[in-house]
């Protein structure tokens, strides 16, 4: 049994409450299960009736709030209801548990979805691809998508109007490791992909480049999944390089490391990560960026004394940020990196400010990737201009007792690009 199926945003035009909101299960298996012994227990609240059963092959809904479920899709039957709580419309993660051994629950599905796209109030629901893909523990993109003509408003008990019974490979949780790697070392880079049916994947590359002006042509090089060459554990998905090769040239200081992540199957589907961007930016390509540094600290009179936030940039988005016209509100593709480790790919940045908006003054607006936060925000607003008078002033607003958005003011090192 997969959660297959997530309406966590009905179109609202006037305001009301979602409570068209549903969870649809499917069972991909041979056999009828009974669900008397499952429940949500993350995200939202539900159990099932006695004797409640879903046949091989069947859809049941999970609603809350079954009157106004049935009365907005009328002839589905398949539905038990009501759950407690309601779906973030801001993204959470779903749990289907099963009671075992009288004491143990243990998780049967789970998945994680984002407040991003058309699902989030544009009428489509979340639809699994393939129900193959319920292995994967989180929203891989390639997994879910957005319902389809002509299931706009989502396609409840019924086969997903995305469903594709060959999809390609998906790619998820890439990260690089140390997030600054020194000048003329190496970094280790993972990604978790997986293929469809029996015959899995063929290969999953890295696709890199240095980044330059003009950008030069992209290379490969193959990652493992194999316990060596890097990898920690054979067979568990995690792919991994350990990069530059020894036949590859060295990244000096300075030099910015361009890459994808490219998962063929044994059907010769492929799919390229990342293929698109959850932070707001509009306009690809997209891409993983390490920067290889030594951060020296040459600035400070006491290296540390403040974060650190890097907000690295291919050079050619970096040259669109600095000579576009400042009144420009469109986010570009950045990786963003904090001297605490935090690593977030595909970020959107742009300037920011009223009258105070100059290329020259560094103040910037840096929106993340939906579902990722930092220090429990979505979005940071970084502001050069009289940093230290804005700091003081809005510390002496807080003091006396405001309560406003100054308390989370900060002082702060920014590093643009190189």
């Amino acid at each position: 049994v997969v959660i297959n199926e997530i309406m966590y945003h009905p179109f609202s035009p006037w305001g009301v409450t979602n409570l068209t909101e549903y969870i649809e299960l499917y069972n991909a298996g041979p056999s009828a299960v009974d669900l008397s012994t499952y429940r949500f227990d993350n995200g939202v609240a539900a159990d099932f009736p006695f004797g409640r059963t879903i046949g091989p092959g069947d859809y049941l809904l999970v609603c809350q709030d079954v009157t106004a479920f049935t009365t907005a899709h009328p002839g589905i039957t398949n539905v038990v209801g009501n759950f407690e709580g309601t779906l973030n419309n801001a993204g959470e993660r779903l749990t289907l548990s099963r009671l075992e051994g009288g004491t143990n629950w243990i998780t049967v599905d789970t998945v994680e979805y984002n407040d991003y796209g058309p699902s989030d109030g544009d009428g489509p629901s979340l639809e699994l691809i393939n129900p193959g893909f319920a292995k994967f523990r989180n929203q891989y993109y390639g997994a879910w998508a957005a319902s389809i003509a002509p299931y706009t408003n989502g396609s409840p008990g019924v086969q997903n109007s995305v469903y594709d019974p060959n999809p390609a490979p998906v790619v998820g949780d890439v990260s690089h490791e140390p997030e600054l790697p020194f000048p003329n070392s190496a970094v280790t880079i993972t990604a978790t992909a997986g293929g469809f049916g029996s015959g899995g994947l063929a290969s999953v590359m890295l696709k890199w480049r240095k980044d330059s002006v003009p950008q030069a042509t992209w290379n490969v090089s193959m990652m493992y999944d194999n316990g060596g060459n890097g990898d920690a554990v054979a067979g568990d998905g995690e792919y991994t390089i350990r990069f530059p090769g020894v036949a590859d040239p060295p990244m000096q200081s300075g030099e910015i490391l361009e890459f994808c992540i490219v998962a063929t199957d044994t059907n010769a589907k492929a799919l390229t990560a990342p293929a698109t961007s959850r932070s707001g930016v509009t306009n690809g390509p997209y891409s993983y960026l390490c920067m290889f540094v030594e951060d020296m600290y040459t600035d400070c009179a006491y290296p540390g004394e403040y974060d650190t936030y890097y907000i690295i940039m291919t050079a050619s988005n970096k040259n669109v940020l600095q000579t576009r016209p400042v009144s420009s509100d469109e986010l570009l593709d950045c990786t963003f990196v904090t001297s605490d480790g935090d690593l977030f790919y595909n970020s959107g940045v742009r300037l920011r400010g009223g009258s105070s908006r100059n290329q020259l003054y560094g103040n910037y607006r840096v929106e993340f990737p939906r579902g990722e936060q930092i220090a429990g925000y979505r979005d940071i607003s970084l502001n050069y201009d009289q940093s230290q008078l804005q700091y003081i002033g809005m510390k002496t607003v807080t003091a006396s007792g405001y309560d406003c958005h100054a308390s989370a003011v900060k002082l702060v090192r920014v590093w643009l690009g190189n």
